[in-house]
């Protein structure tokens, strides 16, 4: 949940049954959209325009690549697309003979292949190598993020070190939560910024790392200097970003009507992106996640009418999106709205709202579920719907019930290491 836990001098200490009611919340595991729909670390994916591909002589390697995009790759933003693109026409104009099969490996789908031979020419040049390091890192990236991650380590030994191999490890390294290397990565990124642009976008990357570490003050200070910076540099896109960016890190530092603020700025902000592109249903859902975190914020100063107006606006878009996005995806995200309603309604002790949510919700993702038995992140969804619809009073959702549905997972191997550290606790909850 975004909004924050109450201090111990706030409430007594809970005792017996209340006690667990108030464990099963504070355990909850987080909502999670699938990679390809959440951008790193609460960034707003990039619009339909930004993916269109190269239209030079790499665009059959760049169409592959595309392709190829899934869960082994890292998020995408618009300078992710952009690297990809300039990379593809690169690789396909090389005068190398290593580089011109290599594209023509991955224009016919076979990108394991070509990327080894990219790779193992890279090792063997050494000093002299960078160049193709580079290439390999922007090819793979939202392709195969292991990849990219080594190729751009290998880019951080080379002197001068640039701007853009920062940023971009420090996103690699990110998403295996290696926290002080990724911070390491984008300072190093900060000091070779060339520009106002760069240091605002670096200062960026240094705020989001800083909410993924619990820092609230530095988050702060990197969010205030960032959104400073693009006054001048940046565009309406950034400005949602940074301000998403220093909402989230006012609600970390209890500075709740900094955080409102912030969030109303954004959402100003993505409102006019929304409108300049009707048909961008990934602009709608970008609207989508900003009105969520106004609902969360509004929910943490106990302002509960004003979450509900935001939390049912944004219930309402992700339902019009329902006939732009494949089925699931539309199913998955009015469920991932409903489980944040069920959740403030929870907050504001409407006991009846809550559970209408939950089960509107719990519907819906079960039905991804049994679609897809043998997917975690499925699964993850139906079991995280009950298993907060048994923390909460009224919802007729019981702990063996979290249990039994979580091992049938479990048997189907469709539970992932975390899934497993949760099943053991709703075992214990259960049997308490």
């Amino acid at each position: 949940m975004f909004w924050k836990k109450k201090d111990k001098d706030e409430a007594p200490a809970p005792k017996g049954k209340d006690k667990e009611k108030a464990e099963a919340r504070r355990e909850e595991p987080r909502r999670e959209e699938p990679r390809r729909q959440e951008p790193q670390r609460g960034q707003p994916a990039p619009s339909a325009a930004a993916t269109s591909g190269s239209k030079g002589p790499g665009a059959s390697v760049d169409a592959a690549l595309s392709a190829r995009r899934g869960p082994k790759g890292a998020p995408l933003s618009p300078e992710v697309v952009a690297a990809q693109t300039r990379a593809a026409d690169t690789l396909a104009n090389a005068g190398d003979s290593v580089d011109r099969a290599a594209a023509r490996d991955i224009a016919a789908g076979d990108i394991d292949k070509g990327f080894e031979a990219l790779q193992t020419a890279a090792q063997a040049a050494g000093q002299r190598g960078a160049d193709r390091w580079r290439v390999l890192g922007a090819l793979a990236f939202s392709v195969d993020a292991p990849r990219a991650k080594y190729a751009y380590e290998h880019l951080f030994n080379f002197q001068p070190r640039q701007f853009w191999d920062g940023i971009y490890l420090a996103r690699l390294r990110g998403i295996g939560q290696q926290l002080d290397a990724a911070n390491e990565a984008a300072t190093t990124a900060l000091d070779a910024a060339a520009n106002d642009a760069e240091r605002g976008l670096a200062r960026c990357e240094l705020g989001l790392i800083a909410i993924a570490a619990n820092d609230g003050p530095g988050a702060l200070a990197h969010a205030e200097a960032a959104i400073a910076l693009g006054k001048a540099s940046g565009t309406p896109r950034d400005a949602v970003i940074r301000h998403v960016l220093l909402g989230d890190a006012a609600l970390m530092t209890n500075e709740h009507g900094k955080a409102r603020a912030a969030f109303a700025e954004a959402l100003d902000g993505a409102k006019r992106l929304g409108a300049s592109a009707p048909t961008d249903s990934t602009l709608a859902r970008g609207v989508c996640e900003v009105l969520e975190k106004c609902a969360a914020a509004a929910a943490s100063g106990k302002d509960h009418e004003a979450a509900q107006k935001f939390v049912e606006e944004a219930l309402s878009i992700r339902r019009r999106l329902g006939n732009a996005l494949p089925p699931a995806d539309a199913k998955r995200g009015v469920a991932q709205t409903l489980n944040l309603k069920g959740e403030l309604r929870r907050a504001a002790n409407d006991a009846a709202g809550a559970k209408a949510a939950f089960e509107e919700g719990l519907g819906l993702v079960r039905q991804i579920s049994e679609a897809n038995p043998r997917d975690p992140a499925a699964q993850r969804d139906h079991w995280g719907v009950l298993w907060r619809m048994a923390g909460t009073t009224g919802t007729g959702v019981e702990w063996r019930q979290v249990v039994s549905t979580m091992e049938r997972m479990q048997s189907a191997g469709a539970l992932d290491q975390d899934g497993r550290r949760y099943l053991d606790e709703a075992k214990r909850r259960a049997a308490a």
